[in-house]
């Protein structure tokens, strides 16, 4: 149901009744005299735009201008109103409210500041327990994790840093701290994304700014109770602290490195993938800002490299054709490798080591780059295609992670005709490899996905980042088509067909793929409670709610509340124009089917993180995520909710503008109860294997399900638990979310106006 017109433009306020872009804004704050309020539209359109709303909603979130005309007929409607809303803003203390409102809302939120105090001890207790363990390990033998006070000295060298400049306390020592990080690198991170060779690899020998990168990795990924402690005071960790310290230099020491040049050095990849990945994911806005801007330099330095044009390590034969691919060269060089002599052995193995490596980090940077796409709305520099000649990384197991192997090339070779004989892709003349763009292809079609299971966690990662990739390919094309004056009705056939060839897909993904990893991808890979197992690929959820339908992030974003969008001030217009997007995507005229399985996805995502199989919460903690799901799950809640507003309107009025008591926010249902009531109307009927049938058959039962817009206590607790992240884009979605729940309950002013504000001391 539509909202009503009057109703919407009551609730409006804007601190400066406009931005840059609203030519009212200097009316506004003048105090200007009060002005015709405009005819309302007629419910179905938009009378004061002459612009098609259904071209418009195909952006698929790339950044395109909405600003129609210099004219803004909605800021005579707000001026009217604006005044008395400041007025009633006056009372109210803006940096109080979430610290008010919010974490006090959390179960297990400190009752006073002497059990806060408690608290903090007790897990800096833990942690000095974990490191005393640790330094037992901390011994030459485990060389990917040793550290001794000389190397320590060099490593923090490099990037211009002082012991006695760390935020650590000096009765522990920093040798065993490091090295503790260093373990959590190998233990959490790397079990995901296994770029490096962790067999041959050796802190004495690595490069210092590699390993640099590594423990600021490996220190995000420590001691997540600590941090929760101390979001809860609005303090920074040791460990946030520490990163961001060794971050901040990290950057431009690699910059300015000899080995920065072209042909790029594996390390300076490695280390730059890194960093960008602790930027993006765990400490400020402004660090995550930075990697964003620095991304397509790495990108630069990966198309300067010969990895996408064929192998760096493999010496080119007089026979080699001009066709000779990546792919191709790797399967000579098994075959030259099965005959090699004692002697080179080694030198074939490091040749190997090094080719696989690079491949590996060339995924990973492709890995990043489209994701980003998905998560925070960054156009791709790098596409599937480009590619296409690799093969996938080797087995991870039985290759890339095996002791036995290490060291020598024939082994390895042996090991990997064994395995292709396994899979039935042997042949006694040449020994077949997996391509990227074959196993590619083999996801689009609807049969044969044996293949894709059996494959690593991070080439499973690697094909569905091709997936996402093909995705957005496809949707440039379907803009292109919709903006050009060649567009016909065969190019909008088109586009269907392509639509439905990726949902079947991805649907194929979710049911042959991810359902087998869900009890095996998180189990036993972490030193602390992990309670989503059930969710081996969060990024598979955020591409079918914000990436495959008409929804992007800055919709959800202005819709929400948020002030502005990329440092650009959101006007009223804004809002409107996005409303009725939002309208026309969730209206029963729209025949698009990804906009309402989005929705689907949400309550899948938010039932298996917080719910289990029986109805009963979990407690999911956000410093113990460390696989995109914080960021999927705030996504998830704020396309949530919007779609229950848009179509369901609000949950009560309880809410009172002046107030500041917690208590009087009553929501009509608890979080966790309004999930499990959905779970049991729209999942449980589900069969045990699911079909794309079956899910558009639940997603047909979505508008009949009932008191869907009783989704305030549900923004609550998920707002409660975010907020305790140290990492501050998350607490910035904490934020927002907490918004739309007051806005359900009542809350006529629509702007989170503390959003961007960081009160962490």
């Amino acid at each position: 149901m539509k909202c009503n017109y009057y109703l919407i433009i009551c609730q409006y306020h804007l601190p400066y009744g406009g931005s840059q872009f609203s030519p009212m804004a200097d009316r506004i704050q003048s105090g200007a005299g009060p002005m015709i309020m405009p005819t309302p539209p007629q419910a179905g359109g938009l009378q004061n735009y002459s612009f098609d709303i259904e071209a418009f909603a195909n952006g698929y979130g790339m950044d395109v201008n909405i600003f129609m005309n210099d004219d803004n007929p909605l800021d005579e409607i707000f001026q009217r109103n604006y005044q008395s809303l400041q007025n009633q803003m006056q009372g109210l203390n803006k940096d109080d409210g979430l610290r008010n409102l919010g974490l006090s809302m959390s179960s297990v939120s400190p009752s006073n500041t002497e059990s806060s105090v408690d608290n903090t001890t007790e897990g800096t207790l833990q942690d000095e327990s974990k490191l005393l363990q640790h330094s037992e390990k901390n011994l030459s033998k485990n060389k990917q994790y040793f550290i001794d006070s000389g190397l320590l000295d060099d490593i923090f060298g490099s990037v211009g840093i002082r012991l006695e400049d760390l935020p650590f306390d000096a009765k522990l020592s920093i040798e065993d701290r490091v090295s503790f990080y260093l373990y959590s690198y190998w233990k959490h991170f790397h079990s995901q994304f296994t770029f490096l060779h962790k067999p041959s690899f050796d802190t004495k020998s690595a490069e210092l700014l590699l390993l640099v990168a590594m423990i600021a990795v490996g220190a995000c990924y420590s001691f997540p109770d600590t941090a929760e402690i101390l979001a809860k005071d609005y303090k920074q960790s040791p460990e946030f602290k520490f990163t961001l310290q060794i971050a901040k230099p990290l950057r431009f020491a690699i910059f300015e490195h000899e080995d920065f040049k072209s042909p790029v050095k594996l390390w300076i990849l490695q280390s730059l993938n890194m960093l960008e990945w602790i930027e993006k994911n765990f400490l400020t806005r402004r660090m995550h800002e930075r990697a964003h801007l620095h991304h397509g330099t790495t990108v630069q330095l990966l198309r300067r490299s010969p990895i996408l044009g064929g192998n760096p390590t493999q010496k080119k034969k007089n026979q080699s054709t001009s066709n000779s691919s990546s792919a191709a060269e790797e399967e000579s060089e098994l075959e030259e490798g099965a005959n090699s002599s004692d002697n080179n052995d080694r030198d074939l193995f490091d040749k190997w080591v090094e080719s696989e490596s690079m491949k590996r980090i060339t995924f990973m940077t492709f890995y990043l780059d489209i994701i980003d796409y998905v998560k925070f709305r960054h156009n791709p520099q790098i596409l599937f295609y480009q590619l296409q000649l690799l093969n996938l990384p080797c087995d991870d197991e039985s290759l890339w992670e095996s002791n036995e192997v290490s060291g020598s090339f024939k082994k390895v070779v042996k090991r990997q005709r064994k395995l292709q004989e396994h899979s039935g892709n042997f042949k006694k003349k040449k020994p077949k490899t997996d391509n990227f763009l074959a196993a590619l292809k083999k996801l689009l079609k609807s049969y044969k996905l044996i293949d894709v299971k059996n494959k690593s966690i991070f080439s499973q990662k690697i094909l569905l980042a091709g997936l996402i990739s093909l995705m957005h390919q496809m949707q440039q094309t379907d803009l292109q088509n919709s903006s050009s004056l060649l567009s016909n009705q065969s190019s909008h056939a088109n586009n269907k067909v392509w639509k439905e060839m990726l949902i079947r897909s991805f649907d194929n993904w979710y049911f042959e793929v991810m359902q087998d990893n869900e009890s095996l991808n998180s189990a036993g890979i972490s030193m602390f409670s992990l309670p989503n197992r059930n969710v081996p690929f969060p990024i598979f959820y955020l591409t079918q709610i914000i990436g495959l339908p008409e929804v992007n992030h800055y919709d959800i974003a202005i819709y929400a509340g948020s002030p502005a969008n990329q440092s650009v001030d959101a006007t009223l217009k804004d809002h409107f124009i996005v409303q009725q997007k939002l309208n026309n995507i969730w209206s029963k005229t729209n025949k698009n089917p990804e906009n309402i399985r989005c929705i689907f996805y949400c309550y899948s995502l938010l039932c298996k993180l917080m719910l289990n199989d029986d109805g009963n919460a979990l407690d999911w903690k956000p410093n113990c995520d460390y696989y995109d799901a914080m960021n999927c799950i705030s996504s998830a809640t704020l396309v949530l909710w919007s779609y229950c507003f848009a179509t369901c309107g609000l949950e009560s009025h309880r809410y009172v503008e002046q107030t500041q008591n917690v208590e009087a926010l009553k929501y009509a249902e608890d979080g966790y109860k309004y999930l499990n009531r959905i779970k049991e109307s729209l999942l449980d009927p589900l069969p045990e294997k699911m079909t794309s049938e079956s899910i558009m058959k639940a997603c047909e039962k979505l508008p009949s399900i009932p008191n869907k817009q009783n989704i305030s206590g549900l923004c609550f607790l998920i707002s409660s638990k975010l907020i305790t992240s140290q990492w501050e884009i998350i607490r910035e979605h904490a934020k927002l979310i907490f918004n739309c729940g007051l806005r359900s309950i009542g809350k006529r002013t629509i702007l989170c106006q503390d959003l961007f504000t960081n009160e962490f001391k």
